[in-house]
């Protein structure tokens, strides 16, 4: 092993133990509360459970990470530096998507962003989007009750209203930053592919004739059914999986919506706000990488390669 290797290792050590002994960083970026009884050194079992959860995180980011640092090897000195360059990610993963790894990888691993990040996602899925799905449900509820349809709007009302419950639950920490983010994503890609569908569920009402009722139940059970499992449904049941890498969670994500593409857009209005880099990036980004139409993205034709260059 050669004296830069070990130096960059020791480098790193340093730096994460600086790290679990910070309580605003263990609180709010891994989403541990320390309790009152506790100071630095922290416990043996406390400090385990740190450690857990640090690995966690570091193996989220660490294949697209290494792609990073290998594509910027050519720079020599500079290699390590050109990692927080959102311009070496777009190099790797495109424009879109590498802005939007880069912004997460940023947010993930600092307190104050992610409480922002938090507080921005939130206010976006609670105001603008949240209403008018939980608005749905519940005159679907009203209007197929005592049909054959009944059972399917009782479902999509449970599993909405399951995953935000367990969502607010969840403490302030990257885990509570990416699943907010997939969900605001679910949310802004149902109200775009079944707007017609909720508009005349929503309009309709006590009031609608049986014909309708019978059209837009066979909707509900089929298609809005099948994509509120998959999404909502599979949230939280399936976060282990998606969690270990976020090219597992970029994959998982963009077969749901139609396409890596579209989550970055979705999610660009909340990651410009909360990094400086984005923020910066933002300014001289084109307008075709600023749309914010969700209608007008198309579909990736294939996860991005999080895989190092060999």
């Amino acid at each position: 092993m050669d004296n830069k290797l070990i130096f960059e290792n020791w480098r790193g050590f340093i730096q994460r133990t600086e790290l679990l002994e910070n309580r605003d960083y263990v609180q709010y970026v891994l989403g541990i509360q320390i309790p009152l009884n506790e100071s630095v050194p922290f416990s043996a079992t406390l400090s385990q459970r740190i450690l857990q959860e640090q690995l966690l995180l570091e193996g989220f980011f660490d294949k697209v990470v290494q792609k990073v640092k290998q594509g910027a090897s050519a720079l020599g000195s500079k290699a390590m530096s050109a990692i927080e360059d959102v311009k070496s990610w777009a190099k790797e993963f495109g424009d879109k998507v590498g802005k939007l790894f880069h912004a997460l990888w940023k947010m993930m691993k600092d307190p104050a962003e992610i409480k922002k990040y938090i507080e921005i996602l939130d206010k976006r899925i609670t105001i603008r989007k949240l209403p008018t799905i939980k608005q749905f449900t519940s005159d679907a509820v009203a209007m197929f009750q005592g049909t054959s349809f009944d059972a399917a709007a009782q479902t999509l009302q449970k599993l909405i209203d399951s995953a935000i419950e367990q969502y607010n639950k969840m403490a302030v920490s990257w885990k509570k930053a990416l699943l907010g983010s997939t969900m605001a994503v679910f949310l802004d890609y149902l109200l775009s592919k079944f707007k017609n569908v909720i508009e005349q569920v929503t309009n309709a009402g006590a009031t609608a004739t049986d014909a309708a009722k019978e059209e837009l139940g066979g909707m509900l059970q089929g298609e809005v059914l099948s994509y509120f499992k998959e999404s909502f449904g599979d949230l939280f049941t399936k976060a282990t999986q998606y969690m270990t890498g976020i090219g597992a969670w970029a994959d998982w994500i963009g077969k749901i919506v139609g396409g890596i593409d579209y989550v970055a857009t979705s999610l660009y209005g909340v990651t410009a706000r909360t990094t400086a880099s984005v923020a910066r990036a933002s300014r001289t980004s084109t307008p075709e990488t600023q749309n914010t139409d969700l209608s007008a993205v198309a579909p990736a034709k294939s996860t991005p390669d999080v895989s190092p260059a060999q």
